[in-house]
């Protein structure tokens, strides 16, 4: 075994064996909160704001987020582990992304540079100058979408329960199934079902058909480099709100990507730079 591959197997058991001291706490990201998250920009956000509910957990997002990323194990789905540490003074917000059963990839953000928005700048530049040969743009806009699905679970934004297993939850379903046939089919995903129990994000969350249309369109034409013109939409952003007595608390209010332009307008997707 290389060196590399050894240090890479080293992150996943660190990962693993952390995660499990946590008691397996996963959060699965839905599609729908996947796509509004993905459209919702971090300028201004200070760093205090990123924090991992526990020691180390596990984010689970929708197969299309495996379009970030140059590697990254599918298991239905993108799952990664995620923690925050401080490392000789400096606070870092760590991934580890499977690859396979027996390896990871490290990545990390320095939060001590700046606002969010400024560690990811800093994450590309460093990752460019390195002989890392992925886009680092698209594993910049990874970066952001975990940031994103941080500041959702500590924005009280939702209460969501932990749910079973899905194991649990396919033995359940197979045990109804009077056909041995559809029994069978159920119990085959056994083997890629996960053994812990999860909660999950944005369950209750829907996307109008107008909005909807609006994602498959701006995604379709991200991939072909075509411009639509006219109507456009408004990229999500958190607010830092101001509450309590004397309005001197602060919580962060996520504001929703939203369309702009009259409703029979036509579309215009525009491609967003974030400023220096």
């Amino acid at each position: 075994m290389s060196k590399a591959d050894a240090q890479a197997s080293a992150y996943l058991l660190w990962a693993v064996s952390l995660w499990r001291h946590s008691k397996s706490k996963t959060f699965e990201v839905s599609p729908a909160l996947h796509d509004l998250l993905s459209r919702t920009w971090t300028k201004g956000v200070s760093p205090d704001w990123v924090r991992v509910p526990f020691q180390m957990i596990m984010l689970k997002f929708p197969d299309k987020t495996l379009e970030m990323l140059e590697y990254g194990e599918s298991c239905h789905g993108l799952c990664i582990f995620v923690t925050r540490t401080i490392v000789e003074g400096q606070h870092r917000l760590v991934l580890v992304i499977p690859k396979d059963n027996s390896s990871a990839q490290f990545e990390r953000l320095d939060l001590d540079v700046g606002n969010i928005d400024d560690a990811i700048q800093d994450f590309e530049a460093r990752r460019e100058a390195s002989d890392m040969v992925d886009d680092s743009t698209s594993v910049g806009r990874f970066f952001r979408l975990v940031v994103n699905t941080l500041l959702y679970i500590n924005s009280g934004r939702e209460d969501p329960k932990e749910r079973p297993s899905e194991r649990d939850e396919l033995e359940k379903v197979a045990a109804k199934k009077k056909s041995p046939k559809k029994k069978a089919k159920v119990l085959r995903k056994l083997d890629e079902a996960g053994d812990y129990p999860r909660f999950i994000l944005g369950e209750g969350i829907t996307i109008s058909h107008d909005m909807q249309e609006a994602i498959d369109d701006e995604d379709a034409a991200a991939r072909e480099g075509r411009q639509i013109t006219c109507r456009f939409m408004v990229r999500g952003h958190w607010r830092n709100q101001a509450h309590g007595p004397k309005r001197s608390l602060r919580k962060l209010i996520w504001v929703e990507p939203f369309w702009k332009g009259p409703r029979n307008a036509a579309e215009l997707v525009q491609r967003y730079v974030v400023e220096e």
